[in-house]
């Protein structure tokens, strides 16, 4: 049993008010899939910053890269592998207004073939994408057409955070079991978003029972708290 705790709060960063998760320091309001990003791909005990978030896209490619989630529940006409590389601008604007580091991480080694089939094909492939379609971007959007300020060995760090974030995730729920968990994504999606409206102190209890395949998740205040 696994059990996340989200607060309903002023968001920080962006106008507006909803749940945002308890455990991760600096996260931002979420949507149902938003919370079950969260709570199953993410790494639980990295701080959030770059290195985090490609980890957490390794883990996406995994759980819904590889599911056909993607083309079931998005009306974007791209394959999995350009959707995911979309998400690379948000990460790396950061990274060059220095807002946020990418950092070195441990030397890995290539997806095995014989284990992950084409996963470190599809991996790079998703590199090479994002990192052209960040630097595109950031020279249209900037007056001067400016270089991005990023390091210039940035795809071999973010694939190896990626590979970290594919093989983590296959490790944590099971290789071969990413199917299942997507079921799980979705019924955390569907849990959360029953419960989109509350008031400022409100808490959010989800509770992922993975043996029987089951989630519940219940708004209330505090039992600590009192409100009249």
């Amino acid at each position: 049993m696994l059990i996340r705790r989200f607060e309903f709060k002023e968001d920080p960063d962006y106008s507006g008010e909803g749940w945002i998760p308890s455990w991760m320091k600096g996260a931002n309001t979420v949507t149902g899939s938003g919370a079950a990003h969260d709570i199953l791909e993410h790494h639980p005990h990295m701080a959030l910053g770059a290195e985090a978030e490609f980890h957490a896209l390794g883990a996406v490619y995994w759980l819904r890269g590889e599911t056909g989630w993607f083309y079931q529940n998005t009306f974007i006409n791209l394959r999995p592998e350009n959707i995911i590389s979309r998400d690379f601008l948000s990460i790396l604007e950061r990274v060059a207004e220095g807002t946020e580091s990418l950092g070195h991480p441990p030397k890995t080694r290539a997806l095995s073939r014989h284990h992950y089939g084409d996963a470190e094909d599809a991996i790079q492939e998703i590199v090479r994408n994002g990192i052209r379609f960040a630097k595109e971007e950031w020279k249209a959007q900037t007056d001067d057409g400016y270089p991005m300020p990023i390091p210039s060995d940035s795809d071999q760090r973010i694939l190896s955070w990626m590979r970290m974030g594919y093989r983590y995730a296959s490790r944590r729920f099971g290789m071969g079991r990413n199917f299942e968990t997507e079921y799980m994504f979705n019924q955390i999606t569907k849990a959360v978003d029953k419960n989109k409206h509350a008031d400022l102190g409100m808490e959010l209890v989800v509770r992922i029972d993975f043996k029987k395949q089951r989630v519940t998740a219940y708004a209330d205040y505090p039992a600590e708290e009192y409100y009249y």
